[in-house]
């Protein structure tokens, strides 16, 4: 896989998530979607679009009056490997960066082992479960937002995400205590390491790193040829992605109008 595929096609992943579970939304051209979720969820962007050629002013304009018809920021996820009219239209249109993160990527071949601290456990998410459901979106307040308030739309988008079509998710128990969450979501031949948190309380103790090995041997048995991940550049989740043998593929970058 090249950069460039691995880009189109987690874009257009991205635009079928935001369809899926983002609450509000519209198409935006052949491949793309706009998500407007309730205030503080991150299902705010549109996605997806200027994979498959150049891009009209005429979308362009129907991405800010989505938007704006709605009191909310413009905003929209992109990679370098988009059709360059794309790009240029969102400059046009004052669109600036906001957000950064490094796409790395790896093969499902001669995966490593494991490997998990000792009395680490990987609980299976039963998505018809509500106590399970709970306990996902508990573990996710806890991991990501440990020393601040959770805005009030991140309850519901969680827990679409625990309940939506394609997620796979796990809780890890740490010495009998929930200690963190994630999964992984397959599309096509991919499968994402999606919000993978560790609680402030059992980091560094190699349970990221642990989870991270689990997860690739998951996608691996689902059928998946190759795993991506996210993170912000240079942080916790690039370094040890980068010691279970990713490596960059892209940068993703979301931009605004402000």
């Amino acid at each position: 896989m090249t950069p460039a595929e691995i880009a189109h096609r987690d874009a257009r992943r991205l635009a079928v998530v935001l369809r899926e579970i983002g609450g509000a939304g519209a198409a935006l051209g052949a491949h793309g979607w706009m998500a407007c979720d309730l205030d503080g969820s991150w299902a705010d962007y549109a996605a997806g679009v200027g994979v498959d050629g150049p891009v009209r002013d005429t979308t362009l304009d129907r991405l800010v009056e989505f938007y704006r018809a709605r009191g909310r920021t413009p905003k929209i996820q992109v990679t370098p490997y988009q059709h360059p009219s794309f790009l240029e239209g969102l400059e046009r249109r004052g669109f600036t960066v906001y957000e950064v993160e490094t796409v790395l990527w790896r093969p499902l071949l001669e995966l490593p082992p494991i490997a998990p601290p000792e009395s680490l456990a990987f609980l299976p998410v039963d998505p018809s479960s509500s106590a399970d459901c709970s306990a996902f979106r508990e573990s996710q307040f806890a991991g990501f937002f440990a020393d601040r308030d959770v805005p009030a739309g991140m309850g519901p988008i969680t827990d679409r995400v625990a309940r939506g079509p394609r997620s796979h998710l796990t809780l890890l128990r740490l010495d009998g205590s929930l200690a963190g969450s994630g999964g992984i979501e397959p599309y096509e031949s991919v499968a994402v390491l999606i919000a993978g948190c560790v609680h402030p309380e059992a980091r560094r103790r190699g349970v990221q790193s642990a989870f991270i090995r689990h997860r690739l041997h998951q996608a691996a048995a689902l059928g998946a040829t190759y795993a991506t991940i996210g993170s912000t550049p240079g942080g916790p989740t690039e370094r040890n992605a980068l010691r279970c043998g990713f490596r960059p593929a892209y940068t993703q970058t979301g931009l605004r109008q402000l």
